[in-house]
C-alpha cells in the first residue's frame, strides 16, 4: 500500500506546522497549504489520499465550503477541525476533530 498524502489546511501557520509534524511522524506524506484556495490548487492536481481541513480558514472560504464545491473531486477520508464547538451539520461522511487532539486521535480520524 502506497503511503497517504494528507493535504493539511490551517490558517494559523504555527496551527499547521504542529499538524504537519504530527502527520509525518505518523509515516504519511504531508501536504501543508494555509488557505482553501491553494487547497483547491492541490485537489485539482490529484493523488490526495486524506483532507484535513480547519472549518475556519481566515478570509477565505471556509472548511466547509471547501468540502462543499461540487467542481472538486474530494478524496475519500475528508477531516473537519475545529476549536469551537462542534457545527450541528456537517456534510455526510465529514469526519470531525476538535482541537486540540493528540497525534492517536488524528490517526484514528484519517484511518477509521
Amino acid at each position: 500500500m502506497d503511503t497517504l498524502k494528507v493535504l493539511i489546511v490551517d490558517d494559523n501557520v504555527v496551527i499547521l506546522s504542529m499538524i504537519t509534524d504530527m502527520v509525518e511522524d505518523m509515516g504519511y506524506i504531508p501536504i501543508p497549504v494555509s488557505t482553501a484556495e491553494a487547497a483547491i490548487d492541490c485537489l485539482r492536481e490529484g493523488g490526495v489520499d486524506v483532507l484535513l481541513s480547519d472549518i475556519s480558514l481566515g478570509g477565505g472560504l471556509s472548511g466547509v465550503e471547501l468540502i462543499a464545491d461540487e467542481q472538486i473531486d474530494m478524496p475519500q477520508t475528508v477531516v473537519l477541525m475545529s476549536g469551537s464547538p462542534k457545527p450541528d451539520a456537517l456534510p455526510s461522511g465529514t469526519r470531525y476533530l476538535s482541537k486540540p487532539f493528540t497525534t492517536r486521535t488524528l490517526d484514528l480520524a484519517i484511518r477509521s
